[in-house]
This record gives structure tokens, C-alpha cells and sequence, in this order.
């Protein structure tokens, strides 16, 4: 008798071990092939929503007219922080300017309108060789010689030079020149473009680039000085993309 209820109490108790092993492998198999989690699994069923992008910036505000300070004026002419004589205008960046007001219409006698509409006289950026100064006149300016210039001597102490008019000096006679456009027997008259009539080489033809780089047309105010021998050259005309500077002596 007490045999047999050892039994079944070993039986009894076998199956329960047994039942709860295969619920344990059940399921462990549903966390390892079903991918589920138990520590994934939010408390209470609630999952947390992501953060929602933040809205785009405005567009800028467009402003037809100019801006100053923030505001914007449209039309451009009721921007009023130009000065008297100055009309409001929009610069290429979009912002308020002012420029000035070009009210000449005619200039006084020997003066004329250049290009910023304002008179100058018709002389204005003239140079004249050494002995000459520029004269405006109504139809455009003239080198006029020199009330102190001496006048030109009809012979030279020695008998193989000329006196050049140009140069006011005396330059050996020469029948050929290189680079001379326009020649008398004995000297050269007019240089071709891009040389000038040398005051330091008596008359010979030297290229302008020598002193000015990017220079066409240029040339002769006289000898320098020791120790800086040679001419003293003044461009009138630069090479296409490049300005003369206001003193004649560069390109750029």
C-alpha cells in the first residue's frame, strides 16, 4: 500500500516538472524564432511617438523696389535718406543708393559734357611735349609752343646734325629710322604707333613698352635726369583692356 502511493506520487510529480519544462521551451521559442521581446513591451501597452520635424523657415520676404534698414521701398523713389541733388537707385544687391543728379545740359565756351554729365575743358587729360602747353579752343585743343621757348636755330655747330623741331635740339641726319612713320631726309617726323620719337636717343624710335607696359601710345616729355638716363615717357593710350592712370604713367 505504501508502495503504491510512492508511486503515484512520483508520477505526479514528474508529470508537473515535465509540464513546466514544456511551457518554459514553448516559450523560449517564441522569444528566440518569434522575435518578441518581453523586454521590449512597453508597460501599460503605451509606445512612445517620435519627435515631429520642426516647421521650414519662411521665405524671405521679397521687396520689389530697394531695402534700407530692413524696410523696403517700392518704388524706389520713396526712399528719402538721399541728399539734395541725388535721386534714390537700387543697387545690385537689392539695397537703397542714392546717385547724384547729372543736371548739365550745355557748358560754358571751350568746355564740353563727359560722360558723368559734368563740363570740362576740351584740354582735359591733354599732354603736349616738352615746350608746349595744351590751349582749348571751341572745336577741341591745340599744343601751343611756349611763350619762353626759344626760337629753333636754322643750323647746328656741326654739320653732319639737324635740329629737330619735336625736340628742340640738334640729332645727327639719318636717311632711314627704324619703326619712323613719317620722315624728312635727314630726321624722323612721326614714330608708328607704339613707339615714340626719343629725346635721350636723338630721334630714334623706341617702343613704349619699355617704359609703360601695356601702353600704345605714348610719349616724350624729355631726358631724365642722372642716374635715371632715358626718357621720360607718358602713355596717352593703353592696349585694349587696360585704364591709363590719371598721372599717364601706368597701364592696369
Amino acid at each position: 500500500m505504501k508502495k503504491s502511493i510512492f508511486l503515484l506520487a512520483s508520477l505526479f510529480i514528474f508529470a508537473t516538472i515535465g509540464f513546466t519544462e514544456a511551457k518554459t521551451k514553448k516559450l523560449g521559442r517564441q522569444t528566440l524564432y518569434g522575435g518578441i521581446n518581453p523586454n521590449s513591451i512597453a508597460v501599460g501597452g503605451d509606445v512612445p511617438t517620435p519627435p515631429s520635424p520642426p516647421p521650414p523657415p519662411p521665405p524671405p520676404e521679397s521687396c520689389a523696389g530697394c531695402k534700407a534698414e530692413g524696410v523696403c521701398y517700392n518704388p524706389v523713389s520713396d526712399y528719402s535718406g538721399c541728399p539734395q541733388d541725388y535721386t534714390p537707385v537700387k543697387k545690385p544687391d537689392g539695397s537703397c543708393g542714392c546717385k547724384k543728379n547729372n543736371s548739365a545740359t550745355t557748358c560754358p565756351e571751350n568746355e564740353h559734357l563727359n560722360s558723368s554729365g559734368h563740363c570740362v575743358s576740351n584740354c582735359h587729360g591733354v599732354l603736349c611735349n616738352v615746350g608746349y602747353s595744351p590751349e582749348a579752343n571751341s572745336t577741341g585743343c591745340c599744343c601751343i609752343a611756349d611763350a619762353s621757348q626759344p626760337e629753333q636755330p636754322q643750323t647746328c655747330a656741326n654739320s653732319s646734325e639737324v635740329y629737330h623741331p619735336s625736340l628742340h635740339k640738334c640729332v645727327p641726319k639719318r636717311d632711314y629710322i627704324n619703326y619712323c612713320l613719317s620722315a624728312t631726309s635727314e630726321y624722323c617726323r612721326i614714330c608708328e604707333i607704339g613707339y615714340y620719337l626719343s629725346h635721350a636717343f636723338n630721334g630714334e624710335c623706341w617702343d613704349c613698352e619699355i617704359y609703360i607696359s601695356n601702353c600704345s601710345v605714348c610719349q616724350s616729355n624729355g631726358e631724365l635726369e642722372p642716374p635715371d638716363w632715358g626718357d621720360d615717357v607718358i602713355c596717352r593710350v593703353c592696349k585694349n583692356g587696360y585704364t591709363l592712370s590719371a598721372d599717364g604713367r601706368t597701364c592696369e
